[in-house]
């Protein structure tokens, strides 16, 4: 999905919902960062479940990565340790934009994003998300960047409206998983250099095929290399790989006309 899309969607979302409550309901103060800002998130989900966001506001030009940077980059790191009644805190990335910059391909979020957060507290009560995080900041130059932001949502507070519409516009760009035989990910063979995946797509699509491998393995950004109506065909290289025997974990994202599916697979 574009910028100006979910801009435009986003803007349309606030304006549905009522005035925002108070800041400290639900968004943190905006932390300072090069050529941007970034801040915290926190509103109430279903059941005992809360729902968070990391939201990173850029100057135009300017980007961050997704889980995997791809050739150039780096990947964001996010500490959610020194919280107060949190048990656990899930990242769920967005599917991202590839940025091919003439030398190196990334997988990148320009400008604006809200990375969601789903969050499980210990028990019932007040909550409080501190973070601290690390990224990249990119445009013709990259600054790793550092930053510190914390939020409180209280008891008895429902959060506020305008976090929960920017939390409900990029939850829907968080990968679901794969329809079959309308947008899939299938046909996927691992060699001693490279790794072959199909994408099912529909019609007149022009999908985009990220991957996220294991940590202790180099892969290359997948290629396209074939086209067999709604079938197409990826070759991802796979750079360095460890000899040591065991199961390896490897996510692919697929995205196509602003929809997104990930699937899992293991390699032994």
């Amino acid at each position: 999905m574009s910028n100006t899309i979910h801009r435009a969607l986003l803007f349309a979302l606030m304006l549905a919902v009522a005035p925002a409550a108070p800041a400290s309901a639900a968004q943190s103060a905006w932390t300072p960062i090069p050529e941007g800002k970034l801040r915290l998130l926190l509103v109430r989900g279903p059941g005992d479940e809360l729902k968070g966001g990391v939201e990173i506001a850029l100057e135009p030009g300017w980007h961050t990565y997704w889980r995997n940077p791809g050739d150039a980059g780096v990947p964001p790191q996010f500490d959610f340790s020194g919280s107060a009644n949190v048990e656990r805190v899930e990242v769920r990335f967005p599917a991202p934009e590839r940025y091919d910059d003439g030398t190196s391909v990334s997988a990148v979020y320009r400008d604006h994003v809200v990375i969601p957060l789903a969050i499980s507290p210990r028990r019932a009560g007040a909550v409080t998300l501190k973070m601290s995080a690390m990224l990249g900041v990119c445009a013709e130059i990259c600054i790793p960047t550092d930053a510190e932001a914390e939020v409180t949502l209280a008891a008895e507070s429902a959060g506020d409206p305008v976090a929960k519409a920017q939390l409900a516009l990029f939850e829907r760009m968080v990968p679901g998983g794969p329809k079959p035989g309308q947008f899939d990910i299938g046909g996927i063979t691992v060699g001693p250099d490279a790794i072959s995946v199909e994408v099912i797509a529909p019609a007149g699509a022009d999908p985009e095929l990220f991957v996220d491998g294991p940590s202790d393995w180099f892969l290359g950004q997948p290629e396209r290399v074939a086209q067999d109506g709604e079938r197409f065909r990826y070759t991802i290289a796979i750079n360095g790989r460890p000899t040591a025997e065991g199961a390896r974990t490897i996510r692919f994202v697929a995205t196509s006309a602003g929809s997104a599916i990930e699937k899992t697979e293991t390699i032994r």
